[in-house]
């Protein structure tokens, strides 16, 4: 499988300071589901077996918001 880079169109710095603290929905009860390598595998799983259904068009970034 090839990847195909592409430019940043962000114009906000890479590191930001802002830090989100998500407090309101571990208080509500909610335990998070941490993306593990089992998790990330049976994700990939399922798109291979799908592929065929993916438009790949739709994925393509089309907004440019760095002017040239």
């Amino acid at each position: 499988m090839k990847i195909n880079h592409i430019t940043n169109p962000r114009v906000e710095m890479e590191d930001h300071y802002y830090n989100a603290i998500h407090s309101a929905l571990p208080a509500l009860g909610l335990t998070p589901h941490l993306l593990d390598d089992s998790v990330v595998a049976s994700m990939i799983e399922v798109a291979l077996r799908n592929k065929c259904r993916i438009d790949a068009s739709v994925l393509t970034p089309g907004v440019k918001w760095k002017q040239k």
